[in-house]
This record gives structure tokens, C-alpha cells and sequence, in this order.
């Protein structure tokens, strides 16, 4: 029996075969491509350990020749498979691969916040989505992940705030963000601070050390927070990310808060960002702070 391929680069990607591999019983196999990013590696591993995914083989693509042994390799599996789902549509492998498949044996993954960006040019492929709205999708609502923690999480609660490598990247400046955790601390004092994956070590500390926030960096996904941190999330704060849209299907219990930055005060990305939070408001679903 021929198989199905995931193909995928992020923690976020991942979550999405969880739902499609537990949910089937189907055979599959799951490419994950790993980068230098040592806390986005470790937590593919973890991700695959806690939900026993055994068809994977990590790979690197790294250089010419890395590239091209992992483009063939990719290649070998994709011509044997039934279905290939992919996470990433501006990774080199989908630019190049798109031509050669038909599009009906195509499924995309959600990316994050970025598939709000996407849906012109990737229209005419099937999506396996938490975002509505687009052409042959599924949406998903985490099933096998909520049943999960619904399982093992019976007791316990807390508040997070939700961190972002919005300062690192250049696209608000320290002062503008740290205005955003003031105004978490109004509504919240008691509170954990969970980074993103990309926020530097100077950043944090910076943080401990004016807001004596207890920062945690999770070895699994901010949506497997529960998992983690043993506690059902009970207010969720962030200004910019993807949880605010995946979490509240996950934990449809907690209250989510969402801060807007100004529009002058947000230096890159404008246009994306502040399609993002027109996205956010039409969901209300959010409480604004």
C-alpha cells in the first residue's frame, strides 16, 4: 500500500501530521528537515517522542551538496506516495517540486500567521487548516491533541504570556515591547513568561531581571503548554503570534488577550502584521488590551 509524505521545518507543521497520522490508519512517512536552530530541532524531537510518530527521518540541508542529497532523497519518497503534505510553501522544496505534482494528490499545511498571507498564491492546492475560508480545505481543530490533554491534565491552572522575536527581527523596538508586557502585568501579576524559540538570551534576561518574570523555554510547542507545565492555561497574553489563533481551539476555557501595537511603532513587516490583527479582530475571539 502506497504511503503518505509529510514534509515538514517546524514544530507548528508537525502538530498538524500528529492530527492527520493519530486520526488515520493510514501507512505514512514524515520528513523532517532540521536547521540550526537547536531549541526549534528539540522540540521536533519531543514532539515526535511524546506522540510516538515512528515513520520519520530527520534530515539536513545545509550547503549546495546538502541541498541537493536532501532534494533527492525527498524526490525517492515523493515518487512512491500516495498523498504528500507540505508545511513550508516558500521552502526551496516546494518551489521546486510544485510543477512536477498534481495538485490533487497536494495537501499544504498551515505555516502560522504567514498562511494568512498565502492564500493567493497556493489557491489551487488543498489545505489542511485552522484558518477558514480557503478552496478544498479541512479544518483542523486539533482533536487527537485536545483529547490528549483533556486526558492527562485534570487539575491546576495559570497565566502565560506569550513571547515573540519581535525585537530580535527588528520589527518593534525594545521600548514599544516592553510597553506590551506593562500592560500584561496591569491586567495579571502572576504570570509565566514563555519565550519564543528565537528570543535571545540578553532579551530575557533583560526581562527577569525588570519584570522578575519567571521565564520558562518549553521543550514542546506553545500549544502543548498544559502538557508541559501540568496546568490548564487559564489568561493567555500576546501581541503577535500564531497561538492566539491556535490556542483558543485547543483551550476554548481560557481567556486570550491580544495587545495591538501602534502602527508607527511597528518598524517591519507592516502590511503582514497589520493584516494579521484585521484577521484577529474579525475572529472576536480576543479580548483587546
Amino acid at each position: 500500500m502506497k504511503e503518505s509524505l509529510f514534509i515538514v521545518e517546524s514544530p507548528f507543521q508537525l502538530l498538524q501530521v500528529v492530527e492527520l497520522v493519530v486520526s488515520g490508519n493510514q501507512p505514512y512517512q514524515v520528513i523532517i528537515r532540521l536547521n540550526r536552530s537547536e531549541q526549534n530541532n528539540k522540540q521536533l524531537v519531543k514532539i515526535c517522542e511524546k506522540f510516538q510518530l515512528n515513520s520519520v527521518e530527520f534530515a539536513r540541508a545545509e550547503g549546495v551538496i546538502g541541498r541537493l542529497i536532501y532534494m533527492f532523497k525527498v524526490w525517492k519518497y515523493i515518487i512512491r506516495a500516495k498523498h504528500v503534505y507540505i508545511g513550508d510553501i516558500d521552502s526551496y522544496t516546494f518551489r521546486y517540486f510544485k510543477h512536477r505534482l498534481e495538485k490533487k494528490n497536494v495537501t499544504l499545511l498551515d505555516d502560522g500567521v504567514a498562511t494568512i498571507s498565502q492564500t493567493e498564491s497556493t489557491q489551487d492546492f488543498n489545505r489542511f487548516s485552522i484558518f477558514p475560508n480557503y478552496k478544498g480545505q479541512v479544518t483542523n481543530t486539533f482533536p487527537s491533541i485536545r483529547h490528549y490533554i483533556n486526558e492527562h491534565i485534570t487539575s491546576g491552572s495559570g497565566s502565560l504570556i506569550i513571547g515573540g522575536k519581535l525585537v530580535e527581527e527588528g520589527i518593534c523596538s525594545i521600548s514599544s515591547y516592553h510597553r506590551f508586557l506593562d500592560k500584561c502585568l496591569s491586567k495579571n501579576s502572576d504570570l509565566i513568561y514563555i519565550p519564543h524559540r528565537g528570543e535571545s538570551e540578553e532579551n530575557l534576561s533583560l526581562i527577569k531581571e525588570k519584570y522578575g518574570l519567571q521565564v520558562i523555554r518549553l521543550d514542546l510547542p506553545i500549544e502543548l503548554a498544559a502538557i508541559e507545565l501540568n496546568i490548564i492555561p487559564k489568561n493567555i497574553f500576546s501581541c503577535f503570534s500564531t497561538a492566539l489563533i491556535s490556542m483558543p481551539v485547543i483551550y476554548p476555557e481560557s481567556s486570550f488577550y491580544c495587545y495591538e501595537f501602534e502602527r508607527d511603532e511597528i518598524l517591519k513587516r507592516k502590511e503582514h502584521i497589520t493584516k494579521v490583527y484585521k484577521y484577529l479582530d474579525e475572529q472576536k475571539r480576543l479580548i483587546k488590551m
